[in-house]
């Protein structure tokens, strides 16, 4: 991501991570939490098909850039500290 941007700041990962089928590994999923949770992104949403271990994973390893977006939030792109999210 950043290679293909040109910036060292990840400021957002969202969507469907297609963890939540069977087969896909605690493993596999605790190591794609570290692994987004080292680029320290502003904001990390797992969505549709990332499944519930994903969102706990996310939850733990990035606590303060992980939200639950679902269908008919609205998103506010910017400098909006993490304190002033309203479902904190």
């Amino acid at each position: 991501m950043q290679k293909l941007s040109g910036s060292e700041q990840v400021h957002a990962v969202m969507g469907g991570f297609h963890t939540g089928h069977p087969g896909v590994t605690a493993e596999r999923i605790e190591r794609t939490a570290e692994g987004l949770a080292v680029l320290k992104p502003a904001f990390v949403a797992p969505m549709h098909c990332s499944g519930f271990p994903m969102k706990s994973a996310i939850a733990a390893a990035a606590p303060d850039a992980f939200e639950i977006v679902t269908a008919g939030s609205v998103l506010t792109i910017g400098d909006v500290p993490p304190s002033t999210r309203r479902w904190r």
